[in-house]
């Protein structure tokens, strides 16, 4: 109408949808809890990557410290053998056989430089920084582990984020499960009308209307059996899955914990050698001045000190 004035509001609200809406919130925060998890994951798996770089970076410069070590070495009996074929003591073979030595060394050194170089790049790349000759890594202080012994079995699985997210997919599957049962249940809805009308005449008229409506899906019953049944068959599947995987964590943790122990054990091994290796270069070179044994018995107790150090 020319010059009139009308209006109309409708407000729809579901009262009870099956527990869908309640279910379906649930899902959603299920949702996010798994993201976080995910994430945390992936967190995870970068820090141990870069970890597993930069030992790589800082054990190469400790290997390279020993063969420093062991051209050191090599460098002191090159003087003696020197002096002792000059004196007619020993033939040109011996000082051979220790020149040989010390280009195997060389060799050995060359290849160290080479992969901490390369190591070193992966190590920039992986922490964000532009890669230079001049970064040097700094080995973390030694600190002895504690052996504690654990009990094993499905201790600590609840604590690792594989787990939580196994616990999760159950509880997902469980929720569509309700959600598919809540499409077949009834349905009430309350909905409110308005109307406002102003007409050129200033004749008013308004009304509000309420209405319920209750909803009954007969005829989806059977297909949402079918669903039910369907989302049955994949909550014994997670539950399946969780149970096996969480064997598989177990036997995991124990193996990581037991590899650990067993490398404690063996630093604490190999310690105790390379003392006897020590031990046994310096009687060689001690022999050797006095002419009890040759040349080739000393480069091999230098060959066992540098494999145990």
């Amino acid at each position: 109408m020319e010059h009139g004035l009308s209006g109309s509001v409708s407000v729809v609200q579901p009262i009870f949808a099956g527990g869908r809406i309640i279910n379906g919130n649930k899902l959603a925060s299920i949702g996010e809890q798994a993201a976080e998890l995910q994430s945390e994951i992936k967190v995870r798996d970068v820090v141990e990557n870069i970890e597993s770089s930069y030992y790589l970076v800082t054990g190469l410069a400790e290997k390279v410290a020993t063969i420093n070590a062991a051209l050191s070495l090599i460098d002191s009996l090159d003087k003696v053998v020197a002096s002792a074929l000059g004196n007619g003591l020993v033939t040109r073979a011996d000082a051979l056989q220790v020149e040989l030595k010390r280009n195997e060394i060389n060799a050995m050194s060359h290849k160290l430089v080479s992969g901490i170089r390369l190591s070193k790049r992966l190590l920039c790349t992986q922490i964000g920084v532009e890669y230079s000759d001049d970064i040097v890594f700094l080995p973390e202080d030694a600190l002895e582990p504690p052996l504690v012994d654990f009990a094993y079995g499905n201790r600590g699985d609840s604590l690792r984020p594989e787990s939580k997210l196994l616990n999760l997919n159950i509880q997902a599957e469980e929720l569509k499960k309700k959600m598919t049962i809540g499409e077949s249940l009834p349905q009430l809805v309350i909905a409110g009308l308005g109307y406002y009308g102003d007409m050129t005449r200033d004749v008013y008229s308004g009304n509000i209307i309420g209405i319920f409506s209750l909803n009954i899906p007969i005829s989806g019953w059977w297909e949402a059996s079918r669903k039910i049944q369907q989302h049955n068959v994949k909550i014994e599947q997670a539950r399946i899955m969780q149970d096996n995987l969480s064997s598989m964590m177990s036997l995991e943790e124990e193996k990581t914990d037991s590899d650990m122990i067993d490398a404690w054990m063996l630093i604490k091994s190999d310690s105790s050698a390379l003392d006897v290796a020590r031990e046994n270069y310096r009687l060689a070179q001690l022999n050797y001045t006095a002419g009890t044994i040759t040349i080739s018995d000393v480069l091999q107790a230098h060959a066992l000190l540098l494999q145990a150090q």
